[in-house]
């Protein structure tokens, strides 16, 4: 079966053009696919593997075949550095930046190897993996796999090499569009990162909201800290993170910053007393959570809710932004986290807060805070 030209050139120049329309990359994986099917390539299976700047991913598998369709596969950093993934043929053609060609059982190096199972289940007769010439610090390659033939044809080899130049410029366009999104998503959270890549970019550029406000820190932090290795110290802070940000994010918060062993939450509510009300039972929720999650750990922390406007954007320096919350709600939340200190309780709330939740919150009387000319009435929130 002799390669189309015409259709090989048709498919240069859609690649070229930056495979449009791009709406879908997966719809674009596939279109790939079916276009190299038609032009006369004998594949039943390619892949896109994908190595993202990602803190939380460690690589993306997009694979298509003609029956199936596409199919993505989310691959943790842990796995990348596994013996799954270590020697497997697709590290071998990252690596050394040379096409592999891999006839299926008859190379012991990569049938013997735990990451060729699947493509041997798959009945291929041939594995070829060709490296992408990315620039920058990206990372990837292109696979494509035969059943019905033991080696691919010279012509419709080449044909894959000559589709590698114009691919490569698709897929790093995707991988830096991704590895964009979760870097903003990571260091911003996902309701900040959406309004910055909306536009949201200025200093100065912000709203005011309103929303619960969550401050929180680690109770005998400094005398843990100076006491363990500074490796302990950061696996202790990790697991207290991670308790408090998977039920912040689930009750509909956004973690906006980390300070030292202090976190600061907001569940922003639209301005009517339904919503505040869920939002206060939500980041109690949260907070009882984060808790449980930690029971029977040496971690323990303070919790400080309030309720209120804030002024959510970006501020800084002339370089240097930062997207957080600021105003007089935001001081009296963290001054009732000092209170809480103070009262020798697990967590305070405010007033506003309490009538919110008024089940779960309990009079303890009025405190001095800095900065606040008149006593506070506070509330235990444990």
């Amino acid at each position: 079966m002799a390669v189309n030209q015409l259709k090989l050139e048709a498919l240069l120049r859609w690649l070229a053009a930056g495979a449009p329309p791009q709406s879908d990359y997966g719809a674009t994986v596939a279109e790939l696919g079916r276009r190299m099917v038609d032009l006369g390539i004998q594949l039943d299976f390619i892949a896109i593997y994908q190595i993202p700047l990602n803190p939380l991913l460690g690589g993306l598998r997009y694979t298509w075949e003609p029956r199936s369709g596409t199919r993505v596969r989310e691959h943790p950093h842990a796995e990348m550095t596994s013996d799954l993934f270590i020697g497997g043929v697709v590290h071998a053609a990252l690596t050394t930046d040379r096409t592999t060609r891999y006839p299926v059982g008859k190379t012991p190096r990569f049938d013997e190897h735990p990451g060729s199972e699947r493509i041997i289940a798959g009945g291929h007769k041939e594995f070829i993996v060709f490296p992408f010439q990315f620039t920058g610090r990206y990372t990837g390659c292109f696979a494509v796999a035969a059943q019905d033939v033991d080696r691919l044809p010279d012509d419709q080899f080449d044909a894959c090499r000559r589709l590698m130049a114009p691919l490569a410029r698709v897929v790093q366009s995707e991988i830096q569009r991704q590895s964009g999104d979760a870097l903003l998503r990571t260091y911003l959270g996902k309701d900040a990162s959406t309004r910055v890549s909306a536009g949201m970019v200025k200093r100065g550029d912000a709203e005011m909201i309103r929303a619960v406000i969550l401050f929180t820190d680690l109770i005998g932090f400094t005398e843990l800290s100076n006491r363990l290795a500074i490796e302990e110290t950061v696996g202790l802070l990790n697991r207290y993170f991670e308790a408090l940000e998977v039920p912040i994010i689930t009750n509909g918060g956004e973690v906006l910053k980390l300070m030292g062993d202090g976190l600061l939450a907001v569940f922003p509510t639209p301005d009517d007393l339904t919503s505040e009300e869920g939002a206060a039972l939500s980041a109690l929720s949260a907070v009882a959570d984060a808790r449980a999650a930690l029971a029977g750990s040496d971690i323990a922390f303070r919790a400080a809710f309030h309720v209120g406007e804030i002024h959510y954007g970006n501020i800084g320096g002339l370089s240097r932004l930062d997207f957080t919350a600021i105003g007089p709600s935001v001081n009296l939340a963290s001054r009732l986290l000092d209170a809480a200190a103070r009262a020798k309780v697990q967590a305070t709330c405010s007033a506003a807060f309490a009538r919110l939740a008024p089940d779960a919150t309990r009079e303890i009387g009025t405190f001095d805070l800095k900065g606040f000319d008149a006593p506070q009435l506070i509330f235990d929130a444990s």
